[in-house]
């Protein structure tokens, strides 16, 4: 498992769909969609102590990347891709 919680925590994630209805109207749920689906938006962050090391471990397991880690303002980013098109930043900060 990748080192990016401490010992003894559990991660859980609840994924859901961006339509209309209680959080979003029909103009602002199709907006986000198509942000999302550009990679120009997305909801998870994973923070990490070495995204170097995570980012290999994964990347060897077979996760693939729309990032390799770089340097950014905030820290250090790696963003990785579920199989449904979902994506997730991995971070450490500086």
């Amino acid at each position: 498992m990748v080192n990016c919680l401490p010992r003894g925590q559990n991660l859980e994630i609840i994924l859901m769909p961006v339509v209309e209805g209680m959080l979003f109207n029909k103009q602002s749920a199709k907006t986000m969609s198509e942000l999302i689906k550009k990679g120009t938006l997305g909801f998870g962050v994973i923070k990490c102590k070495d995204v170097y090391a995570a980012y290999e471990e994964l990347r060897s397991k077979g996760v693939g990347f729309k990032k390799e880690p770089r340097q950014t303002p905030f820290g250090i980013e790696a963003v990785l891709c579920d199989d449904s098109g979902n994506w997730f930043s991995l971070q450490q900060n500086n």
